[in-house]
């Protein structure tokens, strides 16, 4: 009874042994998956930069392409519409952009749906 009850303790402590010297391949696949993850957020990342770069691109190319009075206008139309939107009147409005009541009110009317 002896010998069998040392059997046992020598198994017991040599399967031990063993489960700590092998290694865990739950372990290894949860790092290749975490490595994956990462390479794939800063493919993502860099694709995201390069995709923002082309359209910074192509912004400035549309800008450039379009005349040089167009793009005044359009800037002073942004303005004016900025400033009817913070509640400046069509008067006052005339006034600080140098341009006539008229030429206001049809930019306001022209972008009716923006300003809603």
């Amino acid at each position: 009874m002896e010998v069998v009850i040392v059997i046992l303790l020598a198994a017991a402590i040599g399967l031990l042994a063993y489960s700590f010297t092998k290694k865990d391949k739950v372990q290894e696949i949860e790092k290749d998956l975490d490595q994956l993850q990462l390479s794939s957020m800063q493919e993502i990342y860099k694709l995201k930069k390069k995709v923002k770069v082309l359209e910074e691109e192509i912004l400035q190319d549309d800008i450039q392409s379009i005349p040089e009075e167009k793009q005044l206008d359009y800037y002073i139309e942004r303005k004016v519409l900025a400033k009817y939107q913070h509640g400046m009147t069509v008067d006052a409005i005339a006034k600080s952009e140098n341009i006539s009541v008229k030429q206001v009110q049809g930019m306001i009317k022209r972008n009716e749906r923006i300003l809603t």
